[in-house]
């Protein structure tokens, strides 16, 4: 082979040499770019959505905060009407139809709020406000069964013998004795709501950041 030729060709495959190891060399570069800037973009998703989540959950937090807030405080209304109207059966004195409606107001004002546990959880604290509930009711048909045996007078009472009037006696005591034991029952459970409630928003915490997928 002519040595001008020779060289021709091995100059020529010099060249084609060096274009392919560029074109190589970029195209791995682009493909490394590319791939740094996906990792970047998948990291830079994760963190809006973790911060996203962060916020929700302390939304959240808040919203179960103020509803907890509201249950104790109409709990509380609730249980003053309650012991008032016990006080004046104890002096033998049945509740005025008056005083039955400001009971019934405010255990349904109780009920409510309660009712809007199973909205914002969690289960536990909807659970035990379910229990709640159950019990103020129990404490107000107490009352009420207890102001009528209070009302209740015969056509001649005077004429009870005295037999009579100690059972009278016993029925007014074993009023007395059930609404004692239904207000400690409500008020075991409110102290449990309380537990629960204060576990809830204490253990509220961000969620746990997500593990970095992006070099599978």
């Amino acid at each position: 082979m002519d040595e001008g030729i020779a060289a021709l060709i091995a100059g020529a495959a010099a060249a084609v040499g060096g274009v392919v190891g560029a074109f190589g060399g970029g195209l791995m570069s682009a493909r490394g770019s590319e791939r740094a800037a996906e990792t970047a973009a998948t990291a830079a998703l994760r963190q809006v959505q973790d911060q996203g989540a962060v916020e929700h959950a302390h939304w959240v937090r808040q919203q179960r905060q103020t509803l907890y807030a509201r249950v104790v405080e109409l709990y509380v209304a609730a249980g003053v009407d309650l012991v008032a109207a016990a006080k004046q059966l104890k002096q033998v004195t049945p509740l005025s139809e008056s005083d039955k409606q400001d009971i019934r107001a405010a255990v349904v004002a109780l009920e409510a709020a309660i009712s809007q546990l199973a909205l914002w959880g969690p289960q536990s604290v909807q659970d035990i406000g379910g229990e709640l509930r159950t019990r103020i009711k129990s404490v107000a048909g107490t009352l009420f069964s207890w102001s009528d045996a209070v009302a209740w007078e015969p056509d001649q009472a005077h004429l009870l013998t005295a037999s009579q009037e100690e059972a009278r006696r016993q029925e007014l005591d074993g009023w007395r004795t059930e609404y004692r034991s239904d207000l400690r029952t409500a008020a075991e459970t409110y102290n449990e709501f309380v537990r629960i409630a204060g576990q809830t928003l204490q253990s509220a915490t961000a969620p746990a950041p997500r593990a970095d997928t992006s070099a599978c």
